[in-house]
């Protein structure tokens, strides 16, 4: 379990001293300005085939993708479950092929943050 160190006896713990897990990787990846979910959008050139998929970073096994239309905007968005286990997953809508990288984010290589008081 990734936690933080004991707070302080007689007082309210601080985020730094209270997250743990997935949280708090997202804090420490914060705290050293990076984002440790990567939200931005997908930019498609191409529409992804089954030959040559479009690739979804991830070190998941699975990560939800909004598709609303290869290359263009060409329907409404739609939520799509891309998952590793079925090699590519397809947008119902357009058709748009996608895929999950074979490597992704490592949240096990995140810099070192000291704690710091607020």
């Amino acid at each position: 379990i990734l936690q933080g160190p004991e707070p302080k006896a007689g007082r309210v713990p601080t985020n730094f001293e209270q997250s743990t897990g997935n949280e708090r990787k997202q804090y420490l990846a914060a705290q050293q300005g990076k984002q440790y979910y990567d939200t931005g959008p997908l930019y498609l050139e191409t529409k992804g085939t089954r030959q040559n998929p479009t690739i979804v970073p991830s070190g998941a096994a699975w990560r939800l993708v909004g598709c609303n239309g290869a290359p263009g905007e060409s329907h409404e968005l739609m939520w799509i479950r891309v998952e590793r286990s079925h090699g590519i997953d397809r947008c119902p809508e357009c058709g748009n092929a996608y895929k999950l990288s074979e490597m992704g984010f490592d949240p096990n290589n995140l810099p070192d943050v000291e704690p710091h008081e607020h």
